[in-house]
């Protein structure tokens, strides 16, 4: 993406998408005409406003073309000071994370949202959890970095991940889900074993899910049993309950 052409008195800035085949220098040159199209739509401060969505559009699409993080916080200077309201920072993330940039500059976009609004960085969270490339996997720092988030913040696990993302998780992020004090978690977590066995033509259901099948919480004790008898589990214990446990379990239940 460059900075075509800059009309001050008509306050008029034109976009143009850069190609892949353009020449390395080129495309430094054009960076470095659209950073000053932002320093020049950002001040001053008392009319910034007036330019902020094409000055926002313009910062995400330029943010977006760096491979790693390194230069995020020294780009937000290009926004002016001081920086936008929140709302309007959530939204500056949003669109860089649109443009499916590399996992590290997302990873650091989201991470400097949390210190603006943790509730809006766990909604957009699973954009690291979600491959944009064929080679990218669900990394266990990402699922760790937002399980900590969501319990410091009292805030639940994102929604149900998407079937692509569930059959992709690793042993070792199936594992941090199944162990998280978040119920939510541990649901994903599974989503995730019914996803990844369900097809698998194993002869009894994984190991991971016999724990969940007695865990604290009704509905992932719930859940975890209709997925174990699903992937063909055989009668347990819990399934044979003495008559006052069951009446024992009812009660947490109404409570």
């Amino acid at each position: 993406m460059i900075v075509n052409s800059v009309n001050v008195a008509k306050k008029f800035v034109e976009l143009l998408l850069v190609g892949a085949a353009g020449s390395v220098g080129a495309a430094a040159a054009s960076k470095e005409v659209a950073r000053r199209a932002l320093r020049w739509l950002a001040s001053p401060a008392e009319l910034r406003d007036v330019h902020l969505s094409t000055l926002t559009k313009l910062w995400a699409m330029v943010i977006a073309l760096e491979s790693t993080g390194e230069a995020f916080d020294s780009s937000l200077e290009l926004l002016g000071a001081p920086l936008p309201p929140v709302r309007d920072l959530v939204q500056l993330v949003e669109q860089v994370l649109g443009h499916a940039p590399q996992k590290p500059l997302a990873r650091t976009a989201l991470q400097w949202l949390v210190k603006q609004s943790p509730v809006e960085a766990v909604r957009l969270w699973p954009a690291l959890l979600t491959p944009n490339k064929g080679s990218e996997k669900v990394e266990l720092v990402d699922v760790r970095q937002l399980l900590e988030l969501c319990a410091a913040h009292g805030l639940e696990f994102p929604p149900k991940l998407s079937q692509l993302v569930v059959r992709g998780l690793s042993d070792e992020v199936v594992a941090a889900l199944c162990g998280s004090e978040l119920p939510e978690a541990r649901l994903a977590a599974i989503q995730a074993l019914r996803e990844r066995h369900g097809g698998s033509g194993s002869l009894e259901p994984p190991k991971e899910l016999r724990a969940l099948c007695v865990d604290n919480c009704t509905v992932v004790r719930s859940a975890a049993r209709d997925v174990w008898l699903t992937l063909g589990g055989k009668q347990e214990l819990w399934q044979q309950k003495k008559p006052e446990d069951a009446e024992e379990e009812n009660e947490e239940e109404d409570a």
